[in-house]
């Protein structure tokens, strides 16, 4: 461990600081999963206990380079070990993954310990035609699913399809693919549930059919889902469905959609009016700003799954300018604008291009942009910090809560200027 240090093994996640100023191995005692990101360097490990204790995985916490909510475990596996990837299966554990892949399931990924995010949903949409989420038939599976399926309806096109499949009480993917073999189980996802199919059977189960209110109440929610979604033919179809189901007129239906569409829910950053006063000028702005004018700075803005990690107002537009910089390298700053023309973003981003260098040395450019990219990483830590000291105040903590408290504390006191 002296090889590298303490400060830079605790920063790295490997090591945990006591309270007392001790440092001791954060994965003692466990079997080791390393977390490769896309481009399969490894940015962070899970760990399996051996034999009892808890919990039973444990994975490395938030650091520079490694954020739960923006890696799937296997994902670069998969991208290497299928020729030609047409669905991604999304299973809860790691040793789901492993196992399918030993029955020559290869396009198997996980999640690290987390719910499915928006920005895994962008990920595995960008990269098949298919998604197929497995989950265990329980409670917990069923919460985790609703949750996937809530975070993916904004990212939902009608070139894409998502599946879900539920396994018997008591049964996970390792369990099954041993029982039945490749051929069976994979025939499961014939009977997977769609999507829209997995929308309206959990909406049906919440409300009496047989009264009005109950169809009210379901339209009403089946309605406030459909606003998150884009304008795509799956949402007319669905729209369709929520008319005959509940026996409401489809033109009164698509009135309550577009009344809640424009309704009093507060509009999102990217989607708000501006104004002809300035816009304040933030970190993420500042580098969009920089970003639009001089493309090249991208090699040192890191991945976008990185950017949106960092969970922060503005980091999905940044992460797109960045995806399409890294798409097109010669890109300028018309090429971009014509990107983003006619989409949420266009009228921010005409903004923040008369937000022009007040040098053209690249010197002072290259370090003004690594400055706004140190103050979002800055201002993502403290946002989790806060979090997690108000919710230590009403809840007790869990272990893997209390690992990343300790480090969000370190790093604060390294950076007192943050």
């Amino acid at each position: 461990m002296a090889r590298y240090g303490d400060d830079k093994l605790v920063a790295s996640g490997m090591a945990i600081r006591h309270e007392t100023g001790r440092v001791y191995d954060r994965f003692r005692e466990r079997i080791m999963f390393p977390i490769r990101d896309r481009r399969g360097r490894v940015i962070g490990f899970g760990g399996r206990v051996i034999g009892d204790g808890s919990p039973k995985y444990l994975n490395s916490p938030e650091t520079e380079v490694f954020h739960k909510g923006a890696e799937l475990y296997g994902l670069f596996e998969a991208r290497n070990d299928t020729r030609k990837l047409e669905r991604l299966l999304v299973v809860e554990g790691y040793m789901d993954v492993i196992a399918l892949a030993q029955y020559g399931i290869t396009y198997a990924v996980a999640t690290l310990g987390t719910a499915t995010t928006p920005e895994h949903i962008r990920q595995l949409l960008r990269l098949v035609p298919e998604v197929v989420f497995c989950f265990d038939g329980d409670r917990a599976g069923r919460d985790a699913a609703w949750r996937a399926l809530e975070n993916a309806l904004p990212e939902l096109r009608d070139d894409k399809e998502i599946r879900f499949l539920f396994l018997p009480q008591g049964e996970d993917p390792d369990t099954q693919i041993r029982q039945m073999g490749k051929e069976a189980f994979e025939a499961g996802f014939d009977t997977a549930l769609t999507l829209s199919a997995y929308l309206l059977a959990v909406l049906k189960e919440r409300f009496n059919l047989s009264t009005k209110e109950g169809k009210s109440r379901l339209l009403n929610d089946g309605v406030k889902l459909l606003v998150t979604m884009p304008v795509i033919l799956l949402r007319e179809q669905i729209l369709g469905e929520l008319s005959t189901l509940t026996n409401t007129p489809l033109e009164l239906v698509r009135r309550h959609l577009k009344k809640s569409s424009t309704g009093d829910a507060p509009l999102a950053y990217n989607q708000a009016r501006l104004g002809d006063q300035d816009v304040r000028r933030t970190p993420i702005r500042h580098a969009i700003a920089l970003l639009l004018h001089h493309p090249v700075l991208v090699e040192l803005a890191g991945s976008s799954e990185q950017i949106l990690g960092y969970d922060l107002p503005g980091t999905a537009l940044l992460a797109a300018i960045i995806e399409n910089i890294e798409e097109s390298p010669h890109i300028h700053l018309a090429g971009l604008l014509e990107r983003f023309r006619q989409t949420e973003h266009e009228a921010i981003i005409q903004r923040l291009t008369n937000w022009r260098p007040e040098t053209d040395d690249e010197t002072v450019i290259r370090r003004e942009f690594a400055d706004c990219l140190q103050q979002i990483r800055r201002q993502s830590r403290q946002k989790q910090l806060e979090a997690l000291l108000h919710r230590g105040q009403t809840h007790a903590l869990s272990e893997q809560e209390r690992s990343d408290l300790a480090y969000l504390l370190l790093q604060d006191y390294k950076s007192p200027g943050a």
